[in-house]
């Protein structure tokens, strides 16, 4: 607008130069106040935060449950740990992780321990709390994990749940159920492709019997496995089969320790058909063993009862029809 314009508007009109103005420097020494208590910058501050965590809790003992257990493609093993506080509700959560070199150590000592890493596994570990100011995370890395402390949580855990069974009287509750004779309609309960899944089926097939089985997935150890095998135990039970068999190949200690549980080792007890177990183990058993029909030590020993108790019932016929036969 120019002079002229400005006129026409008005007496109060004034033209303003338009000039380009200096970007704002908001960290410039002249915008601050004399009397202005010093500021971190973001990255600042999470530096001294993470050297204040580094120095306060360089080594320290920390114990907790393993979830959402993620090993990584470059050798790196990341989880959280978290405690469990009434009615099982979380109370606390840690990001950990295992670096590649420092699991390259810890590995052999779980090993030699029958443990592994895996969801609702409680340890105790020596940890580094650090903090990563580019995400703003905070997150412990683990030094070293104590492999009798782990042992000594799933024994403890095995004998609370054993006492609970037995006062309330199902340790014998499935071993009172009568077992047919002729077991031709099976329920099978394990992880859908792994080996005790076509074991337990080859063993079957083999024989030449006529047997039908009914098949549930479930996933046989780590964080789903309670709620999955829970699950499958009663949707059998409800489909009416003769015997159901719960099958799982080898692993360690503590992938058996699902089987160990209230959950899994009450369903079994409580199962309205006698459930047969394979889990796998040659040397420990779970609760779930005990509290279910039979226990056998792998999934084709289970197959080859069922199998074994067709072929008796075959011969007890074959038996009674040539005395049929040779009766005057």
């Amino acid at each position: 607008m120019g002079r002229g314009a400005a006129a026409r508007v008005g007496p109060g009109a004034q033209e303003l130069p338009l000039r380009p103005a200096a970007p704002l420097d908001l960290f410039s020494p002249e915008l601050d106040r004399p009397d202005a208590p010093p500021a971190f910058t973001v990255s600042q501050l999470g530096r001294a935060v993470q050297e204040l965590l580094r120095d306060a809790f360089d080594s320290v003992w920390l114990t907790g449950e393993v979830a959402r257990y993620r090993p990584s493609q470059n050798g790196h093993h990341y989880f959280d740990l978290i405690e469990k506080g009434e009615d099982d509700r979380i109370v606390g959560t840690l990001s950990a992780v295992v670096w590649r070199g420092e699991w390259t150590r810890i590995r052999p000592l779980l090993e030699r321990a029958g443990q592994r890493l895996a969801d609702g596994l409680a340890v105790r570990c020596r940890v580094t709390v650090d903090f990563y100011p580019p995400g703003g995370r905070l997150q412990v890395q683990v030094r070293e994990i104590d492999p009798a402390f782990t042992l000594g949580d799933l024994e403890r855990r095995r004998r609370e749940t054993l006492a609970e069974l037995a006062a309330a009287g199902l340790l014998e509750a499935n071993r009172a159920l009568p077992l047919p004779d002729l077991p031709l309609e099976i329920g099978l309960v394990s992880s859908q492709g792994s080996a005790a899944y076509h074991d337990f089926l080859a063993t079957l097939a083999e024989s030449g019997y006529g047997f039908r089985v009914l098949f549930v997935h479930a996933a046989v150890q780590g964080f789903e496995a309670e709620r999955e095998v829970v699950s499958a135990l009663d949707l059998l039970g409800r489909a009416g089969v003769d015997v159901v068999a719960l099958v799982r190949g080898g692993g360690s200690r503590t992938d058996l320790a699902a089987f160990d549980s209230r959950a899994i080792a009450g369903a079994v007890a409580r199962a309205t058909r006698p459930v047969l177990t394979g889990l796998g183990h040659e040397i420990d058993q779970s609760v779930a063993d005990l509290a279910a029909h039979r226990a056998f030590k792998t999934p084709t020993k289970v197959a080859e009862f069922l199998v074994a108790r067709l072929a008796e019932a075959e011969q007890t016929v074959t038996r009674q029809a040539t005395r049929l036969a040779a009766a005057p």
